[in-house]
């Protein structure tokens, strides 16, 4: 499954928010599950732990966001006798993800007294794509008495450039780390209500 959260993210500088949808699975409108388990003492109660771990570890992961920037790049050729400089401008997507494949039952734990459920998650990362087909390429600009106005770029060169303007992003990306997760924390919320049917309190508990 792949569930896209519900609340917007603010677009970064230089940044134009693209695509934050409403929570959704696949299978469309979820089905709430119970599981309901006899006590020693003869009590009959709901035992939601295996069930919430279940629809957050089939979800998969959470995208929080989706973000298009700009990101300005120059490339520079030296030479003894002056130097080629080209500007060039790359369109990157950012996203904030959150991975629940990997939650066990040792990160969630219900206090039915306070019903309360407290998650211990790993906090969003980011990860950043480039839209090679957008990129644009300014005109060279040279010192007056070179006469080849062209600049070659090798293969590694490309690499290297393109992991740079990718690094850059990130570093865009990092003022809205705290939004990311107000929003993942809002979309995971969502997930676990569907369950209870909103009888408890959640917490959300983001670790490193």
């Amino acid at each position: 499954k792949l569930v896209i959260a519900t609340t917007l993210v603010a677009t970064t500088v230089g940044g134009t928010l693209i695509g934050v949808n409403n929570l959704t699975k696949k299978e469309g409108e979820p089905i709430r599950k119970t599981a309901i388990v006899q006590t020693e003492d003869k009590k009959i109660e709901i035992n939601y732990k295996e069930i919430i771990l279940e629809e957050l570890v089939t979800t998969k992961q959470i995208i929080v966001a989706t973000n298009k920037m700009k990101v300005p790049f120059t490339h520079t050729v030296k030479h003894f006798i002056g130097e080629r400089s080209q500007d060039v401008e790359f369109s990157i997507v950012g996203r904030f993800i959150v991975d629940l494949d990997k939650l066990n039952s040792e990160d969630i734990l219900i206090d039915d007294n306070s019903k309360t459920v407290t998650i211990y998650m790993t906090k969003p990362t980011k990860d950043v794509s480039l839209l090679e087909d957008e990129t644009k390429f300014s005109e060279i600009q040279k010192s007056w008495f070179l006469f080849n106005k062209d600049i070659e770029y090798s293969l590694e060169q490309v690499e290297d450039i393109k992991h740079q303007v990718k690094c850059d992003a990130l570093t865009l990306m990092i003022d809205l780390e705290e939004q990311a997760k107000e929003s993942a924390r809002q979309s995971i919320e969502g997930i676990i209500r569907m369950v209870t049917n909103n009888n408890y309190t959640i917490n959300i508990r983001w670790v490193s």
